[in-house]
């Protein structure tokens, strides 16, 4: 690594991501389900999934540093 004191927060911050997605994920599928009608759910949830995947795809385009 380019600096290796970084090593250990690095890890711990994506232990720490790792577990709050597993929070996440389920809240906002519970959050969607109560909050959007029923003829707009599956369309609110692929929105929702892509948006996630679009944004975590163009932090590795645009910020290659953090890969």
């Amino acid at each position: 690594p380019a600096y290796p004191l970084a090593l250990f927060p690095t890890l711990l911050l994506t232990l720490f991501v790792g577990v709050a997605q597993g929070f996440i994920f389920p809240a906002i599928h519970t959050f969607l389900a109560k909050w959007v009608p029923p003829q707009e759910r599956s369309r609110s949830v692929s929105l929702t999934t892509s948006g996630m995947y679009l944004g975590a795809t163009c932090d590795m385009l645009f910020f290659p540093s953090h890969v």
